[in-house]
């Protein structure tokens, strides 16, 4: 079994998270560890603290809930990040949202961004039922982030139409970062054709039915480039996958 591993919600200083520290897990993280893993005292684990990536070995000093830790090791992490920044996906219905979800996360996606497009088959409809959708896919990221060994978790967002997107990519994109739309049209231009990346890539896949044409063209508007993955029709949650693979893949990481 590989070495568990813990997201900190704690805040701490540089000079109060240190080697030596101990502290105390959160009451479903030690339920985890005790119950689900059978963990005990003097098995080890891996510490994270969310807010700023850092990573810890630590080791378990008591088997009273909450668990208490103390920290063993800091460890280095190197600093090569996902070319993709920004992962926006329509909505999609039954558990395809949640594996686009998943697996954007372990390629490295920073953010994800769940949008409501015109054809999405399913819609929120109420606050209640976009808290309990973004409580369940937090709760999927934050599974595959410990399975990956990422030292963050992507951060979801969920915006009920193309003008809430746009206002949030304003404040995420930056003057060098490209916006690609994947698209069936036939001007689209294959991803591998494209001018080099050099900053940060933002992807956007519309919903099972497609983008409408008038979608694409606000998008296209707002500074979107429409591409094509290729000669065959994906499926919108096998488009979103395969296009953050694609762009990784022809422009690498960024350092």
């Amino acid at each position: 079994m590989s070495t568990p591993r813990v997201f900190s919600d704690w805040v701490f200083s540089d000079s109060e998270l240190a080697v030596g520290r101990a502290v105390k897990l959160s009451t479903e993280d030690s339920h985890h560890l005790s119950t689900v893993l059978r963990l005990g005292i003097g098995d080890e684990l891996i510490l994270i603290e969310r807010k700023s990536g850092r990573e810890f070995s630590a080791r378990i000093d008591s088997e009273t809930q909450p668990l208490k830790v103390t920290i063993t090791i800091e460890h280095t992490n190197a600093t090569t990040t996902s070319r993709v920044k920004t992962l926006c996906i329509a909505l999609l219905k039954g558990e395809r949202g949640d594996l686009v979800i998943e697996k954007a996360c372990e390629l490295g996606v920073h953010k994800i961004i769940v949008f409501s497009a015109e054809r999405s088959i399913v819609q929120l409809g109420d606050t209640q039922a976009e808290a309990k959708k973004l409580t369940r896919w937090n709760k999927i990221a934050l599974a595959a982030a410990k399975q990956c060994k990422r030292t963050s978790i992507p951060e979801i967002l969920y915006e009920p139409n193309l003008t809430s997107l746009f206002k949030q990519l304003s404040e995420i994109k930056a003057s060098e970062d490209r916006l690609l739309c994947c698209s069936l049209s036939t001007g689209a231009l294959e991803l591998r054709k494209l001018r080099p990346a050099t900053g940060y890539v933002h992807l956007l896949v519309g919903p099972e039915g497609d983008l409408t044409p008038t979608e694409e063209e606000a998008l296209v508007k707002f500074g979107f480039e429409l591409v094509n993955l290729g000669p065959n029709t994906l499926r919108a949650e096998t488009a979103a996958i395969a296009a953050v693979a694609m762009a990784q893949g022809v422009w690498g990481s960024i350092s």
